[in-house]
């Protein structure tokens, strides 16, 4: 429990980088030299800016809290890994909930389908890049421990 609570807080401040990264790239894309705080149909939707621009904060924020529960799920060697599996699978699709009413996906079934698909395969490709890393990082620690052993062993 302690762990999933240290990834979420992790996290949300990844969620929070997230969001500025696209705000930058959204600003960048649209090419009018200004900063896009949030997406132009959002506030169209919602007819504020400061409105729409918390709920995009918000939904990269609980998004990114996820993501982070969501690693730790698989981490958790104590479970199976069906359990690990489900539970990495229902709560990364908690985590898209906000996106999804945010975004209206529920209008055009379809693509809100495929946008899940979409980010959820994005997610998970950063998180067993994030994993890949992190295991590599620890294999070369245990290799470096071997070696010292094994020098304390001959001397």
């Amino acid at each position: 429990m302690g762990k999933a609570i240290k990834y979420g807080l992790l996290g949300l401040l990844c969620g929070s980088l997230a969001y500025l990264v696209f705000s930058i790239l959204l600003s960048w894309k649209l090419g009018t030299g200004e900063f896009y705080f949030t997406i132009p149909a959002l506030v169209n939707e919602y007819g504020n800016e400061l409105l729409s621009g918390s709920l995009q904060i918000l939904t990269f924020l609980w998004l990114g809290m996820a993501s982070g529960v969501a690693f730790s799920m698989t981490e958790n060697t104590d479970w199976p890994p069906q359990k690990q599996s489900a539970g990495y699978l229902l709560t990364l699709t908690i985590g898209l909930i906000p996106t999804a009413f945010v975004g209206r996906w529920f209008e055009h079934l379809f693509i809100g389908f495929f946008s899940y698909l979409i980010i959820l395969t994005g997610i998970s490709a950063v998180l067993f890049i994030i994993g890949w890393i992190k295991l590599k990082r620890d294999v070369l620690q245990i290799k470096k421990a071997i070696a010292l052993e094994k020098e304390g062993i001959h001397e």
